[in-house]
């Protein structure tokens, strides 16, 4: 598990939402497609201090409503 810093005496803490697509081969388990996105996008974070991933949500670029699948 990752430990995110808190602010110090004197700092102000402030967030941010960086969105990436990430593409994975597509298979017939949407979840498990899921997983594979989000192992993915944990690897990526691994690499920026105090970053952490949210979630993950299918794209569905014909949906213009609802594109994701679910709320991230």
């Amino acid at each position: 598990m990752k430990i995110i810093k808190t602010a110090d005496i004197g700092e102000r803490r402030f967030r941010a939402s960086i969105y990436m697509d990430i593409f994975v081969p597509e298979t017939d388990d949407l979840e498990g497609d899921r997983e594979a996105a989000k192992a993915e996008a944990d690897m990526i974070s691994d690499n920026i201090p105090n970053s952490y991933v949210g979630g993950v949500a299918y794209y569905n670029p014909r949906n213009l409503m609802n594109p994701l699948d679910k709320d991230i």
